[in-house]
């Protein structure tokens, strides 16, 4: 009997992640992600797919080089090592999610500079996998730049043990707190499935009870299944401490984002000065309203580009309409909004508030540590 029940659950949940699919829903038309032990996911070397944000526009072309970072869908100078060499970290407004890979503020900055840009940003990270990307790749790639995004969700984000993400469980890394030690950091609890499924390849199959059978089998049964073991265990070695609690409440989040914002950039910088590369640190934000910045937490000789408040200077009316007429996504006839992430347009007014701060402070950095 509580087999059939719980069936009838999975049969359920997997109905209303059928429904998603379906609509007019932002997803993943190929196959270009991969389950990560330490970051929870991260991109298929040499990948290339389509991102179809929203019927009313043509999905964007996203492609991956040899070494998982983004790249233009068209670039085959996949050998380029001009200096300076740039290495960006962040989320999706890093990542350029929504725009074409040759529009990001990433790509214009190496274009300013005439030098070599590595985006490493990807949509859904936090601070936590932002630091362990830090350490992975400023030592192979000993970045002349290191442009790591600052944004106040970053911290909150990797306070929580899973992904902000529409699908399935994909738990992260997450920061907790030792009692002699301090700040820690701690791997996901669980590898996810959900990069393993072929769930794109429904997006535009015709809806039906065939199709609907098919996704239940493929998709929704070993899913839900496989997520609720492992959300089972997961919740019986928090109960017997086999593992440290990540903070849930809300209260709790907000109160501990100054220590993991201050650890995190720290860490980042010690990183970064071992490497002889310059931490810049560029301030993101995604309303009309100016960020308040917490300097007193950052490096203080990093390069701090408050590249939010120099998109909102250049609106004459800075309010939310206005915000998001000017740097939002917008397509069909009337234009509607379809993602609120920063356009083209914005991407390109970042990249030039973050050179000028970069020439600002003197002869560029060509030279690079061995």
């Amino acid at each position: 009997m509580l087999a059939v029940i719980y069936f009838g659950y999975v049969a359920y949940r997997t109905k209303l992640l059928y429904s998603y699919i379906k609509s007019d829903q932002p997803a993943w038309k190929d196959k270009m992600y991969k389950t990560d032990k330490e970051l929870g996911f991260t991109p298929i070397p040499n990948s290339q797919g389509v991102l179809q944000i929203h019927s009313l526009g043509l999905g964007i072309p996203i492609r991956y080089d040899t070494n998982g970072f983004r790249i233009p869908i068209n670039d085959n100078n996949l050998s380029s090592d001009l200096s300076p060499v740039v290495l960006t970290l962040g989320d999706s407004f890093t990542y350029g999610y929504a725009t074409h890979a040759n529009k990001t503020y990433p790509y214009w900055v190496g274009q300013y500079l005439e030098g070599t840009v590595y985006n490493a940003g990807m949509f859904s990270y936090g601070l936590s996998q932002m630091l362990i990307l830090a350490r992975r790749l400023v030592p192979v790639y000993r970045p002349n730049y290191l442009i790591v995004q600052y944004s106040p969700w970053l911290a909150a984000r990797s306070l929580k043990p899973l992904a902000p993400v529409y699908c399935g469980r994909i738990p992260i890394p997450y920061f907790y707190y030792k009692k002699k030690e301090g700040m820690a950091l701690y791997l996901p609890v669980f590898s996810t499935i959900v990069t393993e499924l072929s769930i794109e390849r429904y997006k535009n199959m015709p809806k039906g009870v065939a199709d609907f059978i098919s996704f239940l089998w493929n998709v929704g049964m070993p899913l839900f299944i496989y997520d609720d073991v492992n959300m089972t265990l997961y919740a019986f070695k928090k109960f017997f401490c086999f593992l440290p609690n990540p903070p849930t409440n809300s209260d709790y989040i907000i109160k501990n984002m100054p220590g993991v914002i201050k650890y995190t950039y720290d860490e980042i910088d010690r990183v970064a000065k071992k490497n002889r590369s310059k931490l810049v640190i560029v301030v993101l934000g995604d309303r009309h309203k100016p960020i308040n910045i917490p300097y007193h937490l950052l490096p203080l000789d990093s390069i701090i580009v408050d590249a939010h408040n120099t998109l909102l200077n250049r609106l004459q009316v800075a309010d939310k309409e206005n915000y998001f007429r000017q740097y939002g996504h917008w397509r069909g006839s009337p234009p509607r909004l379809i993602d609120l992430h920063p356009n083209k347009d914005a991407h390109r007014i970042i990249a030039q508030e973050i050179v000028q701060n970069i020439k600002s402070i003197g002869k560029i950095q060509t030279e690079r540590y061995y």
